[in-house]
């Protein structure tokens, strides 16, 4: 049986997006939501929790969802192979990092493994702040 494979998305500083985000370069978090259970990634590493939880009311609130398909795999896959795949990828808390490795990197890899395929499924504004940020470390870092 198929199940739903929703992003949620999440304002990181919402005063700052309501500007921002008018020109493309808002910051944003992410969980994917499959099986019940909304997974994320962060210095803690792999976690999941109650879909739409993240929203703390102040530095994170919900913005909305999108519905990026439907996934053939199975809740007990999330646990396996799916967990020990995104691991091996290098999503672990160690690694994390704002501009390279963050959230909405593990919710796009993620989201690619549920429904198997090598393109970027997560919409390309969500996370356009950190890659340019990213692009300004690596050009001007020493």
């Amino acid at each position: 049986m198929k199940s739903k494979v929703i992003l949620h998305v999440y304002d990181l500083n919402p005063q700052y997006n309501s500007l921002s985000g008018a020109f493309g370069l808002g910051t944003y978090h992410t969980g994917v939501e499959v099986f019940g259970a909304e997974y994320t990634f962060g210095e803690g590493g792999i976690t999941n929790h109650g879909p739409k939880q993240a929203d703390n009311g102040d530095t994170c609130i919900y913005n909305q969802s999108i519905e990026l398909g439907e996934t053939d795999l199975m809740r007990s896959d999330m646990s396996g192979k799916v967990t020990a795949k995104l691991k091996k990828d290098g999503f672990l808390g160690r690694n994390y990092d704002p501009l390279a490795k963050n959230c909405n990197h593990f919710s796009d890899a993620l989201a690619k493994i549920l429904l198997e395929t090598d393109k970027g499924v997560i919409p390309n504004w969500i996370n356009r702040s950190s890659t340019v940020g990213n692009w300004f470390k690596t050009k001007f870092q020493k």
